[in-house]
């Protein structure tokens, strides 16, 4: 018999049967009676259920397995039904079709093995994948096959996926001249681009957040601040990333950049195009482009404001968790990525390292850390002695000779 407890402690099935044509069949089901013999009974009624064909009309689960291409539909649809993106659901989608189902798409997906993990590996390495994308391939297989599992109350296999090893990069950065001539050129290109640029460098914003940015989330009254409570992809809008809104103080040329914005009625986005649609994607890539050219930098993409944010935050010594909350982090290591050592910071601890006290280490007085001599009795407690007023004084007086005797 082939019984046992899962990891919820429960008893199931897991067999691997014949079947009359030759074909074998892996059953892991959980038994309807949660105790061994029931358990040993379910087994038997579904081993008679195989040799005679029927096993899709016991409980109405034993249905064939499908394989990992048959399955991949089911699992995408439940993704959206989860509310996730379209940017993820079609990176996923992607992956499945160019590298998992190519590869072990036939297989059942209850018979998924580490080794499957290997063949996709092995393949997008030798295609010269990096290692991002490879992880990402193979934590989506591990996924689906879990998701499979968990819908028909089986406890998943413990496989290892085999994950590269990413190399720790620095984030690149602009310097603080970079950044303001960034902001310069923006500048002369009108509100609009140097909103846009500001946004970045100092909010601290991605630019999906930037084009859902509406009127209704700016506070310029008083505190001026900035509510981050959805991000838009393509022409659908959605939580930030994260699922948490947060609020970031504007600064002053922020706001006076801002003041420059010409609000119009036909949309409620602060930064439209010429035609009064909220901006693309490509249009701000082809926006910052010009502003780069204009300023004189070559290198860096929009994003890398925002590492220019985090980083400068960073230099002028904001705690890690203070910026964790303004850039809307979910986890504090992503932050720590953008903490970078700043330029000349490097040679500033040398230079403190080489520069000498007045008095060296060996020269400093040492502290005196022996015991110190026993002060002299007090004159209170030396006339009560003598008068014998303190309990003892007497047995300690007669103590005190005895050891006088014993030393002599």
């Amino acid at each position: 018999m082939s019984v046992r407890k899962n990891t919820r402690g429960r008893w199931m099935v897991d067999a691997q049967i014949q079947a009359p044509h030759g074909s074998k069949i892996r059953i892991r089901k959980v038994s309807p009676v949660q105790s061994r013999r029931g358990a040993e009974r379910y087994e038997r009624r579904l081993r008679k259920a195989v040799m005679e064909g029927t096993q899709r009309r016991v409980d109405g689960a034993l249905q064939r397995v499908p394989t990992v291409a048959e399955y991949v539909q089911p699992y995408l649809r439940d993704l959206d039904s989860r509310g996730r993106k379209p940017t993820t659901l079609s990176s996923t989608e992607g992956l499945l079709r160019n590298w998992i189902t190519p590869r072990v798409g036939g297989r059942s997906i209850d018979a998924v093995k580490t080794v499957d993990f290997s063949v996709v590996r092995q393949a997008m390495t030798e295609a010269g994948r990096n290692a991002k994308t490879i992880n990402n391939a193979l934590v989506v297989l591990s996924g689906m096959v879990r998701h499979w599992h968990v819908e028909h109350d089986i406890s998943p296999p413990a496989f290892r996926v085999g994950l590269v090893k990413v190399a720790k990069c620095e984030a690149p950065f602009y310097t603080d001249e970079e950044s303001d001539a960034l902001v310069a050129a923006a500048g002369e290109a009108g509100p609009d681009i140097e909103t846009l640029v500001l946004f970045g460098v100092d909010g601290g914003l991605r630019m999906s957040e930037i084009r859902a940015l509406r009127w209704s989330d700016l506070a310029l009254l008083g505190r001026a601040t900035v509510t981050v409570s959805r991000t838009r992809e393509g022409d659908e809008e959605y939580p930030p990333k994260g699922w948490a809104s947060r609020v970031i103080p504007l600064t002053g040329r922020l706001v006076a950049a801002l003041g420059g914005v010409v609000r119009r009625l036909c949309d409620p986005h602060v930064l439209l195009d010429r035609w009064g649609q909220p901006l693309t994607r490509r249009m701000v890539d082809r926006r910052f482009r010009k502003v780069k050219r204009a300023a004189g930098i070559m290198h860096g993409t929009f994003h890398t404001t925002r590492h220019t944010f985090c980083t400068t935050l960073a230099a002028r010594g904001v705690p890690p968790k203070t910026i964790q909350e303004l850039a809307g982090h979910a986890d504090l290591s992503t932050t720590m990525r953008y903490l970078h050592a700043t330029p000349g910071a490097t040679d500033a601890a040398i230079a403190a390292l080489e520069r000498r006290p007045e008095t060296s280490l060996t020269e400093q007085p040492r502290l005196n850390l022996t015991r110190p001599p026993p002060s002299p009795p007090s004159r209170v407690f030396a006339e009560h002695t003598t008068q014998g007023d303190v309990p003892g004084s007497r047995e300690l007086s007669e103590g005190s000779r005895r050891g006088q005797m014993a030393e002599k």
